[in-house]
């Protein structure tokens, strides 16, 4: 019964909110359709300079099959707007074995894959001691940008999610790449942490940044408690169940309040509207609606 409930009733619903979100039906089809072009695109972008001496200008990706023609993007417009070579590390979401030409389309570059992935993981992170950050990672792969990225490492590293486009060189961000001492985000105009900040805070015992938005986050390990954060993803999915924002809830309760670079959100801009003008943005972070300008415009103004 509860099967032909969802394909009769929930599942179309479903579809049609989603629909109506973007504008109806057939704007959502163009938006597909212009998704697929985008894709198509990216199969001949190619990121060459010349050799990266400067380990310090490294950036990280999580990414695969399904988001490689994003991360390939928001890796060109990065390099287009730097005069210094930038090393791309990425981090393996299950699937980036089956993306072949990585090093063919960028090859600056460093692969993490699966099996040195997990072989941290066992190693610092162990399943019988943490439970809930594995089962997590199983069913939830933005929890992989914390734990797949910074278990068992040492130092900085700059994590940028790949739905991102620059369009000016990002000074700030280039200038903690080569010397970073402080974690470093971008903000958003309202928080979407998932669960209610003060119950958050009152897990921390500490107040907690507003408005952290995990596009651009920079952290170090020795910052993050593995204990506290299996503890503080149980605590809030059992109480108040889960969250698609659990990852950037988490990073804001890493976070606290401690000192930090925030990025401008004039210059670092988190959904940008369609039809507006950006005098003094750098990177655009395309969430959410504004899926449909990334997909229909965004990426050709790069290119």
């Amino acid at each position: 019964m509860q099967k032909l409930i969802d394909t009769l009733y929930r599942r179309p619903l479903s579809n049609w909110n989603l629909w109506q979100r973007f504008g109806g039906y057939f704007e959502y089809q163009k938006m597909l359709s212009a998704q697929k072009d985008m894709e198509k695109a990216a199969e001949n972008l190619y990121v060459n300079y010349e050799h990266s001496l400067l380990p310090e200008l490294n950036v990280c990706f999580l990414t695969g099959k399904k988001f490689w023609y994003q991360t390939v993007f928001c890796a060109y417009s990065l390099q287009k707007v730097l005069p210094k070579p930038i090393h791309f590390t990425f981090y393996d979401d299950g699937t980036l074995d089956q993306v072949s030409n990585i090093k063919g389309q960028i090859p600056n570059s460093t692969a993490i894959y699966t099996s040195e992935i997990e072989s941290r993981l066992n190693a610092y992170l162990p399943a019988e001691k943490y439970p809930y950050l594995h089962h997590k990672r199983k069913v939830y792969k933005h929890i992989r940008k914390l734990t797949d990225v910074y278990v068992g490492t040492k130092g900085w590293k700059l994590m940028l999610d790949s739905d991102m486009l620059f369009t000016h060189t990002p000074t700030e961000m280039v200038d903690w790449l080569l010397n970073p001492t402080i974690p470093l985000y971008m903000q958003e105009t309202e928080s979407a942490y998932g669960f209610p900040k003060d119950y958050m805070e009152g897990l921390t015992k500490t107040t907690i940044w507003d408005c952290i938005n995990v596009g651009c986050l920079g952290l170090n390990n020795e910052i993050i408690d593995w204990d506290k954060l299996e503890y503080w993803a149980k605590n809030l999915e059992e109480k108040f169940g889960t969250s698609y924002y659990l990852e950037q809830g988490l990073s804001a309760m890493i976070l606290g309040n401690k000192a930090c670079l925030q990025l401008d959100k004039e210059q670092y801009v988190v959904y940008p509207k369609a039809n507006v003008v950006y005098p003094h943005a750098k990177l655009f972070h395309y969430v959410d609606l504004s899926k449909a300008e990334y997909f229909r415009n965004a990426w050709k103004r790069i290119i």
